[in-house]
């Protein structure tokens, strides 16, 4: 603090002395406009020796002149550099600072100065980054360049036309990246604040779109703490108001995409977009996520106006990766998957969920979706649930007829959740799989069921946490156990195990689901999701 205090006071007291300074051409102090600052190494200490640019905001290195010896200066002992900038010279400006012994850098964009003179923030440089823009189909390459605007960083294509990138960018959020071409009137804005990290590149994808967020996804002990790779999984993006700007998106998201760092593009899909509250729900098909690691990521983009929604359930959850149903209960009771196993409501209603919306059942209510999923040999049942109050023996959560369910809180064992698969090959024979955990008024719970009898094992989760298993080779027995699907209630058309409380993203895969999955699941779509990170 004190060390901060020193640097401000040293600042202040070379601002006065370099307002009162006369301007290069002889003018006087009357007439000039002191800009001051100062640059400061990550330590908080000031770097003398350091070159230091003021440069209009709106300047194109290609078809500007060069910038002014009175726009340039080098930092003192105290860090602090100097610009006395002409009356008629006022408008707005950039600061770029590079240390030429270290190649350290800074930048600082949109520097008013108008009338009254201006001390600018301290920055601090540090190792630049690179920024690499994939180009539209529809440009020079002959003639054209890729600049940014109020910088002296320019790459012209020489005949690339695929993507360039921009080496030694200071760390730092740019206002704009644009293409231009040689000799003509052309400005084509290709993406709105490009941000920079030091000792990392930028990935520009999707030129014609004009934002973009890369989101990395953190599998390490800090985040999911996933060791493994995660093949084809579904990851839940949530968008509010402190991670994402809903006015620079199209009104229903239509605009919004994903694509690889290579520029290929990600399936997703939009379960729930609400501009007015800033708020979305989106599904996004990573083919691999992987284990114990930082580094991966992808990009989000957005700011475009021309085109029309690429969002499609059926190629996220795709049946080829395990799903056989999947409703996420928003405002429907649709599946997500391309077998359409949709669900007829009989008396649930909309409220808030994990997700976007969910449904509240009442203890009379439930959904019912035709068939017994086709009967797989294999089957994970996966709900998020919060239970508000328990039925006279339980509350049915899921229940492929009455053969395989979860039900939350079962009298039969203390009042906890089960899994239960009809067995034996008998109308009559159950395995039970209890958790010894109560669960009604704690809120929401991530629960799953997963029988595999391809390496005969049976397994009970709750939020991500193995609570009962088995190995044993188990058969499935659909017969003589009702005909259809139940959310929120008995699958065999009893009265019994209804269910009161509100259900979300309730899924059906063919397969049995690993420990790993069910994990990052969990840990994933939960409130405070711990895999998906904005930077």
């Amino acid at each position: 603090m004190i060390k901060l205090l020193l640097l401000t006071l040293i600042s202040i007291c070379f601002f006065f002395s370099c307002s009162l300074a006369p301007v290069g051409d002889g003018g006087t102090s009357s007439e000039v406009i002191a800009v001051t600052g100062d640059i400061l190494d990550i330590t908080g200490l000031p770097v003398s020796g350091v070159q230091v640019m003021m440069i209009p905001g709106l300047y194109n290195p290609d078809k500007n002149t060069s910038i002014s010896e009175n726009f340039k200066d080098t930092t003192n002992s105290n860090g602090v550099y100097c610009f006395k900038i002409k009356i008629s010279d006022t408008g707005i400006y950039n600061i770029q600072a590079v240390d030429n012994k270290s190649g350290k850098r800074a930048f600082h964009s949109g520097i008013k100065v108008y009338t009254d003179a201006v001390i600018v923030p301290a920055k601090t440089i540090n190792t630049p980054g690179n920024i690499k823009v994939y180009l539209p189909d529809s440009i020079n390459i002959t003639s054209g360049y890729i600049f940014i605007p109020g910088t002296n960083l320019i790459k012209y294509l020489n005949g690339n036309g695929t993507s360039i990138t921009i080496d030694s960018v200071a760390e730092g959020v740019f206002p704009s990246i644009t293409y231009s071409e040689i000799n003509k009137d052309i400005n084509k804005v290709l993406r709105y604040n490009i941000k920079i990290i030091s000792n990392q590149t930028t990935v520009a994808t999707m030129p014609l779109w004009k934002y973009s967020q890369h989101i990395y996804f953190n599998t390490t002990a800090s985040g999911a703490h996933i060791l493994s790779n995660i093949m084809d999984f579904p990851v839940l993006i949530r968008l509010t108001e402190n991670n994402f700007n809903f006015k620079t998106a199209e009104s229903d998201g239509k605009d919004i995409r994903f694509t690889k760092p290579d520029n290929s593009s990600i399936p997703y899909e939009i379960e729930y977009w609400d501009a007015e509250k800033k708020e979305a729900a989106i599904w996004i098909k990573i083919d691999t996520i992987y284990g114990n690691d930082t580094s991966h990521f992808i990009v989000m983009a957005w700011g475009n106006q021309s085109v029309e929604s690429a969002s499609n359930s059926s190629i996220v959850f795709d049946t080829a990766n395990g799903f056989r149903a999947v409703w996420h209960l928003n405002n429907n009771c649709i599946d997500a998957t391309a077998n359409k196993n949709n669900g007829r409501n009989y008396g649930t209603i909309d409220t808030a969920g994990i997700a976007g919306f969910s449904k509240k059942f009442n203890g009379s209510d439930s959904i019912q979706i035709p068939g017994l999923m086709g009967t797989p040999a294999s089957i994970t049942l996966s709900a998020w649930a919060s239970l508000e109050a328990i039925d006279d023996s339980g509350s049915e959560v899921v229940s492929v007829g009455n053969v395989v369910l979860l039900r939350m809180d079962d009298t039969r064992f203390n009042n906890t959740l089960c899994g239960t698969m009809g067995s034996y090959n008998t109308t009559n024979s159950f395995r039970d799989f209890a958790s010894e955990k109560y669960l009604v008024r704690t809120g929401w719970h991530h629960l799953v069921f997963s029988i595999d009898n391809t390496i005969a094992t049976q397994s009970l989760y709750i939020d991500g946490v193995l609570y009962d298993s088995s190995n044993a080779a188990i058969p499935v027995n659909y017969s003589g156990q009702g005909q259809n699907t139940f959310i929120g209630k008995h699958g065999n058309k009893l009265n019994v195990y209804n269910f009161i409380g509100r259900i979300d993203e309730v899924r059906i895969y063919r397969i049995g689901c690993s420990a790993e999955y069910i994990k990052l699941c969990y840990l994933n779509q939960k409130e405070q999701d711990m895999l998906v990170k904005f930077k």
